[in-house]
């Protein structure tokens, strides 16, 4: 039989007939609320993206994506020609700050399935306005955007391999386990090829201990070492077993 009350060292637990006292369980915090994330984040310098910010942050983007070689005006050029893309495909749940200069996403992690229905529902919607166009100018449209997808590849291809040295492209291929977190941290972007990147990801690190509630965990992926020893410095691990991914818990 158990008794509620005070217990015998004035605890506020319940009492058993052997006089041991049971601690009550202790309270359960309630995730914070999209305001409160967004407040914790402001008092950190991060602002949450609004309308007005499209334009800077994805130039932001658009400059980060550009091979770190490329300076003046080539820089410039890829800039603007990466640029409308940036815009088109900047999600929600992004922050920024330095004046827009340095921007970062942390959104929630999105299952196969709802990325499968949404690229259904798109596939759908555009059926309509596709069927009534000739299939010459079809075929040529289509040309010109997969051409310009390429292009935007090719370009991420080499910001990415300008991270690695020689003997990591040699190595093993990174490829991120199966492990499903919470949060998505992006990359940390930074509008200046010669800004302090350490600096902005200790920032996106501390708006992730900010906003991330108990229990939740953060995942990243580190295209080199020196970035997976940069991340680990800054509190993440790497999960047994990978190679490239890697996991931040979430404080309290």
């Amino acid at each position: 039989m158990t008794v509620p009350g005070a217990g015998a060292d004035g605890r506020g637990g319940a009492s058993t007939d052997d006089g041991d006292v049971v601690d009550p369980p202790p309270p359960t915090r309630a995730p914070p609320t999209r305001e409160e994330r967004r407040a914790a984040a402001a008092a950190a310098g991060w602002r949450p993206v609004r309308a007005g910010d499209l334009p800077g942050v994805a130039w932001t983007l658009a400059a980060d994506g550009v091979p770190v070689r490329a300076r003046g005006v080539l820089r410039g050029a890829l800039t603007a020609w990466c640029w409308p893309a940036r815009l088109l495909t900047i999600g929600r749940n992004r922050y920024h700050r330095d004046d827009r200069r340095t921007t970062v996403s942390l959104s929630r992690t999105v299952s196969p399935g709802v990325a499968i229905a949404i690229g259904a529902a798109v596939w759908l919607l555009f059926r309509p306005v596709v069927r009534g166009v000739p299939p010459t100018a079809v075929f040529v449209v289509a040309g010109v955007f997969y051409g310009y997808l390429l292009t935007l590849g090719v370009l991420q291809w080499l910001r990415n391999r300008a991270e690695r040295t020689a003997e990591e492209r040699r190595g093993l291929f990174r490829v991120a386990p199966q492990i499903r977190t919470t949060w998505w941290l992006g990359r940390v972007a930074v509008r200046d090829p010669g800004a302090d990147r350490a600096a902005a990801l200790a920032g996106a690190v501390t708006l992730c201990r900010l906003v991330v509630a108990p229990g939740e965990t953060v995942g990243a992926v580190a295209a080199s070492d020196r970035q997976q020893a940069e991340l680990e410095a800054a509190g993440f691990r790497e999960p047994r077993g990978s190679k490239g991914m890697v996991i931040l818990d979430g404080g309290g």
